[in-house]
């Protein structure tokens, strides 16, 4: 991660100071949640003070509002994608079991699994990690009317800020399966691909 920081950097990404372990400890409590690893890694290097990074050591009033509601967003929209359209979404029989015939029983079902899926924190626009403690996490994007997983976070951070050819070299580290999230999908997402 020190790597890919230096490499923002050299691309005149400007960084504030890093958050120490009793700020972020600080956070946890403010906002109910559990940073991964890797974020918490990357934000004790530095918090990047580019337009669309969450500036979590901001604890004003209008910025806390601001990330409690960037917080909220991906389960608000997965309820509503539930609740208006279980028609668009693809059923994943080996992630929640044998697809039930009526659509009420298979929202219950859909309902039952988002609520043990991890909390999505922002770090970067509408980009999201999940609240989890294992490695290689994907970056879940939530846009629209729709949740769409992406790449690892270190390769995510390589592609969108830096011009290294690490990544190339390297080829693509494999993100890590996310309860719930890495199963959501919907009948248009399948199209487009």
């Amino acid at each position: 991660m020190k790597k890919i920081v230096e490499h923002m950097r050299k691309n005149e990404i400007v960084f504030s100071g890093g958050l120490s372990d009793l700020a972020l400890a600080e956070l946890e409590k403010i906002y109910h949640i559990s940073f991964p690893e890797v974020l918490k890694v990357f934000y004790q290097l530095g918090v990047p003070r580019q337009a669309g990074f969450i500036q979590w050591q901001d604890t004003s009033r209008e910025n806390r509002e601001i990330i409690e509601e960037l917080i909220a967003r991906p389960e608000l929209l997965t309820r509503r994608i539930i609740t208006n359209y279980p028609d668009e979404i693809i059923w994943n029989q080996r992630a929640w079991g044998s697809q039930p015939e009526t659509l009420l029983e298979q929202q219950q079902i859909l309902y039952q699994q988002l609520e043990r899926a991890p909390k999505l924190l922002p770090f970067y626009g509408n980009f999201y990690l999940p609240e989890s403690s294992e490695e290689n996490l994907p970056v879940i994007q939530v846009a629209g009317g729709e949740i769409s997983i992406k790449e690892n976070f270190a390769d995510f951070l390589e592609i969108h800020f830096t011009h290294s050819k690490e990544l190339s070299e390297k080829g693509k580290r494999k993100a890590t399966e996310v309860t719930f999230w890495s199963d959501f999908r919907l009948k248009a997402e399948t199209e487009e691909s």
